[in-house]
C-alpha cells in the first residue's frame, strides 16, 4: 500500500484532482473534525456506490497511533480496489501543519 504524506495530500487537493477521501472513524468523530472533502468510511462496504475500482482512494484517522485507517486500507484492497493510499499522519499531522479541519457532517 502506498503511503502518502502531507504535503502530497495538500499538493491533491489544491490541484483539485479527483480523489475519495476517507476519515475511517466513528460518526463522532467525523463529525467533531475532519479534513475538508473527506467523507466517513470504516469499511468496504461503505463505499458499495464506488463503482470504479481504479478511483483513487486516501484514508486516513486520527493520527499514526490510531489503527483504523491501516484496517479500513486493507479493507477495501481485499475488497477490490487497486488504487487505495493511506496517509498515516491523519488530523493530527494536517493540523500540526496548520491546514484547516471541517467540522460539518457528510457521510457516505
Amino acid at each position: 500500500m502506498h503511503i502518502i504524506s502531507t504535503e502530497e495530500l495538500k499538493g491533491i487537493l489544491e490541484r483539485g484532482e479527483p480523489v475519495v477521501l476517507i476519515m475511517a472513524m466513528s460518526d463522532a468523530a467525523f463529525s467533531m473534525g475532519h479534513i475538508p472533502g473527506s467523507i466517513n468510511a470504516t469499511k468496504a462496504e461503505d463505499l458499495d456506490w464506488l463503482e470504479d475500482l481504479d478511483a483513487p482512494i486516501i484514508v486516513y484517522c486520527t493520527g499514526r497511533d490510531c489503527a483504523a485507517s491501516w484496517i479500513a486500507s486493507r479493507l477495501m484492497i481485499t475488497a477490490g480496489y487497486r488504487n487505495v493510499r493511506h496517509y498515516p499522519g491523519g488530523l493530527a499531522a494536517w493540523s500540526a501543519a496548520g491546514l484547516p479541519l471541517s467540522s460539518s457532517a457528510r457521510q457516505a
